[in-house]
């Protein structure tokens, strides 16, 4: 039998939901609460790109038709060599008297000294490990079981306030070799210096150097 409402038979009419006025607060935080949160992630990404855009256009291809080597005071009785990258904004500072290798390179440069010694600057984009040091921890890994080389010491150091990572490598041929890493996120740079193990004076000058040897801009 139908029921009746206000004595009118048939069905009952549907009756509306009641909204009451916590549920409409609640829909309206929620809305925000989204609106807030594709507002973050839109930003986020724009930033990231903005980022990756920066970096990639700087160090994909750097320019060196500005790169300079110079000497202090002069050439033929050096105190230190300082070779300057504008386009990668980094320089680095060697004592004594260094030149350009006459071997063509894809690093930021490549020294040599009258002592045999060679120096290779250069620089890795991108990094994204959160540290120099486990940086330095593959690099070492990949000498020892690659090339077979011996890894007789390492330390944690700074270059110009920035954490920097040293490790000395035996090659077994005759030449020792300093690997010293730095971490300018998401940027590693890396001097390689290699020489005779023999020649002492010349290690302890370039080791006592290292700690002001790169400059990252």
């Amino acid at each position: 039998m139908s029921m009746s409402v206000l004595g009118i038979s048939g069905p009952p009419p549907d009756i509306p939901p009641v909204i009451s006025e916590r549920d409409k607060s609640d829909r309206k935080i929620v809305i925000i609460v989204i609106s807030l949160l594709i507002v973050t992630v839109v930003g986020v990404v724009a930033v990231v790109g903005g980022f990756s855009f920066y970096y990639a256009s700087k160090y994909s291809a750097i320019d060196k038709t500005h790169d300079s080597l110079t000497w202090d005071p002069q050439q033929t009785n050096a105190l230190f060599t300082t070779f300057e990258s504008p386009a990668a904004g980094a320089a680095l500072k060697l004592p004594g008297e260094w030149e350009w290798s006459k071997t063509t390179t894809k690093y930021l440069c490549h020294l040599v000294n009258s002592d045999h010694f060679n120096a290779v600057f250069e620089l890795d984009f991108p990094e994204l490990t959160p540290s120099v040091d486990v940086d330095a921890s593959q690099v070492a890994m990949r000498y020892e079981t690659g090339a077979q080389w011996t890894l007789i010491r390492e330390e944690s150091f700074q270059v110009n306030g920035i954490p920097a990572h040293l490790l000395r490598f035996d090659t077994h041929r005759n030449v020792d070799v300093d690997i010293v890493m730095l971490k300018k996120w998401p940027v590693d740079y890396g001097l390689s210096i290699a020489g005779r193990p023999d020649a002492t004076d010349e290690w302890q000058r370039i080791e006592a150097a290292l700690p002001q040897a790169i400059t990252i801009k």
